[in-house]
């Protein structure tokens, strides 16, 4: 669903609860699943649009099916919002 980066790290959350860490930076998947629709969202997470609920420009976050809540950075807000509408 996410990962989220953990110093030089990255825990990758999948839909089942699983947690996974790999010893690689998040910059590592991010060119991997960029191709797939995967977004930047945040300096320390990058998210699967299959699993977005919602993305609430107000509470600069994005809420999961699972009811996980992610930020959205202020310096990627703009192009987490154009990528919304382009991927509709």
């Amino acid at each position: 669903m996410y990962l989220q980066a953990s110093e030089s790290y990255c825990i990758l959350v999948m839909q089942n609860g699983k947690i996974k860490m790999k010893s690689r930076p998040l910059k590592h998947f991010e060119s991997r699943l960029f191709e797939f629709g995967w977004c930047r969202i945040h300096r320390s997470f990058i998210v699967n649009p299959m699993y977005i609920k919602e993305i609430s420009t107000n509470r600069a976050s994005i809420l999961l099916e699972t009811g996980a809540e992610l930020p959205i950075s202020r310096r990627l807000r703009k192009s987490v919002l154009k990528w919304r509408d382009t991927s509709i």
